[in-house]
């Protein structure tokens, strides 16, 4: 049977039945179903967090990272009671970690063992959100680190005390491999704080040339200067891919 969208808005909100749908398939449905910025609108009382959340009094801040478990309560145990405000008197979350609301082919109990992982972290001080974004990937998402297999000749001449500096502060750098044609090296960030300007990275070695390109490395665009300092300009809450080409490299396989 078909819904039209004010239908499954009422049922969503248990004000008309519609059988056999009732409010628990329809909060089902959504969650399946509809994009981010329709399910914020519809379940104002839950919160579908992307990677992480923080609470601060501005003494000091924690900052959480449910690995597991993204749908969320903020303050009690709320879930279906549709406020029109949301007022926050405690800083406690709730999280959904099973969701057994769907009664036609789903059991009403999950047996067996299962895992929910939560990262947890906190600091001095009132709330940082350049500080809060990078706690929160490096909880969610840290660095993995693969080896080669074969031989491989080192990039870097001599050791060095830093392989890659990045300005501002806190922006989390999400991939450093070799390029996809071989031709360099690539690094990428992305702005997940909003704070806009340009992107300054600080190389192990000079590169002879610098690039800015896609996410899938295509479109490159030759960037002014060499040296050991690329600056790339960032917009707000955008990834920012950039190749680097070191002389002398080697990167034939």
């Amino acid at each position: 049977m078909e819904t039209d969208n004010a239908a499954f808005e009422a049922v969503l909100r248990g004000t008309q039945a519609q059988a056999p749908h009732d409010q628990c398939w329809a909060i089902t449905r959504l969650l399946e179903y509809a994009p981010y910025s329709e399910i914020r609108r519809l379940l104002p009382d839950e919160v579908l967090l992307q990677r992480w959340l923080a609470a601060s009094d501005g003494k000091a801040t924690v900052v959480l990272s449910p690995l597991d478990t993204p749908l969320v309560t903020l303050g009690g145990m709320t879930g279906s009671t549709w406020p029109k405000q949301l007022a926050l008197k405690r800083a406690h979350v709730f999280a959904y970690a099973m969701n057994n609301y769907w009664h036609t082919n789903y059991k009403a109990e999950q047996g067996g063992r299962h895992v929910f992982r939560f990262s947890l972290t906190s600091s001095k001080g009132a709330f940082s959100k350049s500080e809060a974004v990078s706690e929160g990937w490096e909880m969610f998402c840290p660095p993995v680190a693969q080896s080669g297999q074969g031989s491989h000749q080192p990039v870097l001449s001599a050791a060095a005390n830093s392989l890659v500096s990045i300005q501002p502060a806190r922006l989390p750098l999400l991939a450093f491999k070799q390029a996809e044609d071989e031709s360099g090296f690539v690094f990428r960030v992305c702005d997940f704080s909003g704070a806009d300007g340009a992107l300054k990275l600080t190389l192990p070695k000079p590169a002879v040339e610098a690039f800015q390109c896609d996410l899938v490395e295509a479109n490159a665009r030759k960037q002014p200067g060499t040296g050991k300092t690329v600056t790339v300009p960032m917009k707000a809450f955008s990834p920012v891919t950039v190749k680097a080409r070191f002389e002398h490299a080697p990167y034939a396989k």
